[in-house]
């Protein structure tokens, strides 16, 4: 039995696209939690340095799918109708 790996290939290039947005969501809600308005300057670092964890993180996550996700297949190349060679004696519809 022979593996359809179209199915898997599919679902991967769909995981993609999730991840980019996890990762997007992930880099949002950490500039979000830079953005706060804290007063006190100890919080303030740990909020900080949590966003920056977190955009790590993120990071990491995009790094990793790229890593293991298989490449696109290149597109069949395509021949220029210049470029076909006629066959003796074809039979071609009139125009």
């Amino acid at each position: 039995m022979a593996l359809d790996w179209s199915r898997l290939e599919e679902e991967v290039r769909d995981l993609g696209t999730v991840v980019e947005s996890v990762v997007a969501t992930v880099r949002t809600v950490a500039e979000a939690l830079r953005t706060l308005e804290v007063r006190d300057a100890e919080a303030q670092a740990k909020i900080n340095a949590f966003a920056d964890q977190f955009d790590a993180e993120a990071g990491r996550l995009a790094t990793a799918i790229k890593e293991s996700t298989p490449a696109a297949p290149e597109p069949a190349p395509t021949v220029p109708v210049d470029d076909v060679v006629p066959v003796a004696d074809a039979v071609t519809p009139e125009v």
